[in-house]
């Protein structure tokens, strides 16, 4: 412990019950980072020992503990790696959830339409019924329904039958579909997520008092890469630093004559991808979707701030 006065009294129970619930959350967490082949055949062990240091360091540091080492003695699978047709039927099943999910949304329950068609409009009701009763339009409601369904179910199955299925292989996931967020937003959602824990000095300890440069594009990471001077006068990049020596996120460059301990490429989408939890970051790291220069040590200690 760095600080044992200060664990016991902020804690207020025991510190070894406090690392043990985090380090239940923390594999929780770093599962969901990890491919299943990467766990079947055992690749794993390392990267979850490693993402789990990391990720424990950050949760407890500010409690003033730091945990120097984490074992795995044995990692099984309780259940079979799904198949790619398992993955498809899931896939499929989602999709019509969701576009159940939006025909009711857009065109109304029908069941609330046919109830109000019964009542008279003789019949005492509240204003809003009476309301819809004396809309001239109102009798055209459930044809319209009709009409509207039929076209909004011929759209969807041709939307589902050209669907590419097929699971990619490299293992991430295709986004050049989807709409280019905002580079700014995301880096400032990003800044969001990683600050409070900046603002634990013990936290920073945790990270080493180490910096990272991060320089986002709307387009494709490739090399050469740029410096992040040159990057600066770019309009087709955004920078933005975490730096825990100061215990400061924000857009721009480190100071002048401050190199970054780590300097990071990679695409908006695929940042704000990461920050929703739905991008392995070592299979971008594998596929060069993200680009990284200088220590990877502290890029395994600082890439934690995405999660936090």
């Amino acid at each position: 412990m760095v600080d044992p006065d200060y664990a016991y009294a902020f804690v207020k129970e025991s510190p070894s019950k406090l690392v043990h619930t985090q380090a239940q959350l923390c594999v929780l967490s770093s599962l969901k980072h990890l491919s299943w082949m990467h766990l079947e055949n055992g690749e794993a062990k390392q990267d979850l020992i490693a993402d789990v240091l990391g990720s424990l360091n950050c949760r407890c540091g500010a409690y003033g503990i730091q945990v120097s080492r984490v074992d795995v003695s044995d990692l099984r699978l309780i259940r079979p790696c799904p198949s790619p047709e398992t993955a498809k039927k899931q896939k499929m099943t989602n999709l019509q959830k969701q576009l159940q999910a939006l025909s009711s949304g857009l065109l109304g329950n029908p069941l609330r339409v046919s109830a109000a068609k019964l009542v008279s409009p003789t019949t005492h009701s509240p204003p809003a019924v009476s309301g819809m009763m004396t809309n001239p339009g109102f009798d055209s409601t459930e044809s319209t329904f009709k009409n509207d369904h039929n076209a909004v179910h011929e759209t969807a199955v041709g939307e589902v039958q050209n669907l590419d299925l097929n699971p990619k292989s490299n293992g991430t996931k295709e986004m050049t579909s989807l709409p280019q967020p905002n580079r700014l937003s995301v880096c400032q959602q990003a800044i969001s997520r990683a600050q409070p824990l900046l603002n634990s000095s013990l936290a920073c300890t945790a990270l080493g008092h180490k910096t990272m440069q991060l320089i986002v594009t709307s387009g494709s990471v490739s090399e050469p890469v740029p410096i992040p001077v040159e990057a600066m006068k770019n309009e087709q990049y955004t920078l933005m630093y975490m730096d825990s020596k100061r215990g400061l996120a924000a857009l721009g460059c480190l100071p002048a004559g401050e190199a970054p301990d780590v300097t990071v490429y990679l695409n908006a989408s695929t940042l704000s991808a990461i920050l929703k939890g739905c991008l392995n970051l070592s299979d971008a790291l594998r596929d060069r979707t993200v680009l990284v220069t200088g220590d990877t040590a502290n890029f395994e200690k600082l890439r934690h701030l995405f999660y936090f």
